[in-house]
């Protein structure tokens, strides 16, 4: 399992994720144009929407290969990517406050074969990314994060481990940042740990003198 700063690091992994964005956009595009509310249409419709039509512009793209059913996911490196709308308590709220907390939130969460369930899976991975996009009816496509889901030790998917910011609208392209989990503890590098030091002790001049007199 590599970190996202690793995946991204890599030029064509980062082009690609970019090139995805745009299909992304595409898709709220389109779910824009077919959402009516004087007919029903609301946020749950256009959610529903946005979900096939993501998939459907990932997969007509050729840029990736989509699984044949439910549940979709691609390859990417080594991992395994889905592709999810999210939402928070908030407009503009930071994504690690946008991961879903239960069923009702958002049915699903990710296991080894990129399907989601938030009940305790034996043998999850962490081998699964989730490209997690937010948006509305109003304004279209928001921004793109690259999110890794933290399994804790039940198999329950918990948080996001770390996100990296893929696009997001307004803001000039640069390289990804990549956020960890608030509070999350952060090991440092094998090469920057502190060595100890370590004085050898003295050793004592045997005395062999004769003490008596």
């Amino acid at each position: 399992m590599k970190a996202l700063g690793e995946l991204l690091a890599n030029g064509e992994h980062l082009d690609l994720m970019r090139k995805l964005v745009h299909c992304i956009a595409q898709a709220y595009a389109d779910a824009r144009d077919l959402h009516h509310p004087e007919v029903g249409s609301d946020a749950r419709t256009f959610g529903m929407s946005v979900y096939t039509f993501v998939w459907h512009r990932l997969e007509e793209s050729g840029l990736v290969r989509v699984t044949s059913k439910e549940p979709y996911w691609f390859e990417f490196d080594t991992e395994m990517v889905a592709s999810h709308r999210v939402t928070g308590p908030t407009p503009g709220a930071d994504i690690h406050a946008c991961f879903p907390r239960d069923r009702e939130g958002w049915p699903s969460t990710v296991n080894r074969q990129g399907a989601f369930d938030f009940s305790p899976q034996p043998g999850v991975t962490n081998n699964v990314l989730v490209l997690a996009h937010r948006g509305d009816s109003a304004t279209g496509l928001l921004d793109v994060h690259l999110c890794r889901p933290c399994v804790d030790e039940h198999g329950s998917l918990v948080r996001w481990e770390e996100a990296a910011v893929i696009w997001e609208r307004g803001a000039e392209e640069a390289s990804p940042l990549v956020t960890p989990a608030p509070g999350a503890e952060q090991k440092p590098a094998e090469e920057n740990k502190p060595k100890p030091v370590v004085t050898p002790k003295k050793k004592r001049k045997k005395d062999t003198g004769d003490a008596s007199e």
